[in-house]
C-alpha cells in the first residue's frame, strides 16, 4: 500500500520541473513535467476570464450568463493549452 509520504510536494520539482521517459519501449523520449505554479494558475485565471468576456459580448439578450470558472469544454480546453504553452 502506498504511503502518503510517497506523495509530498518538491516544490523544486513543481517550478524547475522532473525529465522523464514515456513511450513504448524501443521508442521512448523524455519529457519535463512541472507542477501548477502560480504564473500558470495567474495566467489561465486571465484566459478564462478573457474568454468568458468574448462569450458573453457574443450572447443574446436573455440568455445564459458565463464565468470563467464554468466555460464550455472546449473553450476551456484552448485556455488551458495556451496557460500550459506559455509557462
Amino acid at each position: 500500500m502506498a504511503k502518503l509520504s510517497t506523495f509530498s510536494r518538491d516544490l523544486s520539482k513543481v517550478s524547475e520541473g522532473e525529465e522523464i521517459e514515456v513511450g513504448p519501449e524501443g521508442n521512448t523520449f523524455f519529457i519535463t513535467t512541472r507542477g501548477f505554479t502560480p504564473a500558470y494558475r495567474d495566467t489561465l485565471y486571465a484566459l478564462r476570464l478573457e474568454a468568458a468576456r468574448e462569450l458573453n459580448r457574443s450572447q443574446r439578450a436573455g440568455a445564459g450568463f458565463y464565468a470563467p470558472d464554468a466555460l464550455p469544454p472546449t473553450t476551456d480546453d484552448v485556455c488551458q493549452g495556451k496557460a500550459a504553452a506559455g509557462n
